[in-house]
């Protein structure tokens, strides 16, 4: 389940940049190549979907993942750009290897836990931009 993320303890940091390191690992990834976002999809048995949901504005949207079948499905707003994309595709990915419970759509709109899409959202970016580039780059 997700770790409590006190304002951006080093621990916390760590946790999430070693969950990062072993979803990069993976695929074969060392530290600071450029990510394949299709080949992580595809290490996890998932495919992509670009559409819109019914009921949802795109800037409420991004993606979402669904069940097909056995399958994973990552839905993300087609109006997004690539960049967005990938962090939204990597984003889900991150909810698929931490284990989280599916969200759900419904009237109320969309029903989920910051703290389990902080995690998320915050090991994708790591994935994408791990700690020795930033470090190389500063």
């Amino acid at each position: 389940m997700a770790k409590n993320s006190p304002a951006f303890d080093h621990e916390y940091l760590e946790y999430l940049h070693r969950n990062a390191d072993q979803i990069r690992g993976l695929v074969g990834l060392v530290t600071d190549e450029p990510v394949d976002v299709q080949a992580i999809v595809k290490h996890f048995g998932a495919k992509v979907k670009r559409e819109e949901i019914e009921g949802f504005d795109a800037s409420e949207f991004s993606g979402i993942i669904r069940m097909n079948r056995g399958v994973p499905v990552i839905i993300v707003n087609k109006n997004q750009s690539q960049e967005r994309e990938n962090v939204t595709i990597l984003e889900e990915v991150c909810h698929l290897y931490y284990k989280h419970p599916l969200e759900t759509l419904g009237q109320g709109g969309r029903n989920h836990r910051s703290e389990i899409e902080q995690e998320a959202y915050q090991t994708a970016a790591a994935v994408l931009l791990p700690a020795v580039v930033v470090a190389k780059a500063v």
